[in-house]
Order: structure tokens, then sequence, then C-alpha cells
């Protein structure tokens, strides 16, 4: 006689939630990565763009000081911006470690139950078998 599948219950019903929550958070980090990447290349282009117009256009921006000036202040944002990303990117995967924490806890919940449910057909046929 085999055991019954276990049915399915809250626990069950929880697992599945925070396995969707954690695959929400993972494609969240996916998209931060990706807008980290873009606003960097977007950063590197703009900065070129802009220090070919101000050069070309403007011939007291010729200045090389006033270029590096704008270049550090181009840096300094975009270096903020990857800083913000990056505090988000820690806060979402430390929220992934901690589901991923409770999934643990709650599949070895899942295998104790299942154990004594084994555990409790064994002794049944035990007893059927001493009789």
């Amino acid at each position: 006689m085999q055991p019954k599948p276990p049915k399915r219950d809250e626990r069950d019903l929880e697992i599945d939630k925070l396995k969707m929550i954690n695959a929400k958070l993972r494609n969240k980090i996916k998209d931060l990565n990706a807008k980290v990447e873009l606003a960097i290349e977007k950063a590197g282009k703009k900065r070129v763009h802009n220090s070919a117009k101000e050069a070309g256009a403007n011939p007291k921006n010729k200045d090389p000081q006033h270029i590096l000036l704008v270049r550090d202040r181009e840096i300094e944002n975009a270096k903020k911006q990857i800083e913000m990303n990056d505090r988000e990117i820690q806060r979402l995967t430390q929220k992934i470690e901690e589901l991923s924490g409770v999934e643990k806890i709650i599949a070895l919940e899942q295998n104790l139950h299942e154990a004594k449910e084994i555990k409790s057909t064994l002794e049944k046929q035990i007893k059927q078998l001493e009789k």
C-alpha cells in the first residue's frame, strides 16, 4: 500500500504565491540592470554629443577647463543614477534572498509533514501485521 499524495493545503498555496513573487522580483532586477546599462550608454553618448555641440557652437566653450567641468558634472550625475539603481537592485536581491529562505523553511515543513504521514501509515501497517 503506497501512501496517498499529500493534499494541497495552505502551505502549498503560500509556496506558489512566494514562487510567483520571487519570479516577479527577479524580473524586476533584470529590468533595473537593463535600465542601468541603458543609462550608462546614454550618458556616454550624450556626453560626446554635448561636448561636440558645445565645442562647435560656442567659441567660449572650447576652453578645456569648461569642457572638463561639464564632463565632470555629467559623470557625477551618471554615478548618482548608478548608485540609486544599485541600491534598488540590492534591496530587491535581499528581498529575493529572504523569500528563498522562507521557501526553504516551507519545503522542510512540507517534507516533515509528508514524513509524519508515511510514519503514521507504516505504524498502521505494523499494527495490522501484529494482529
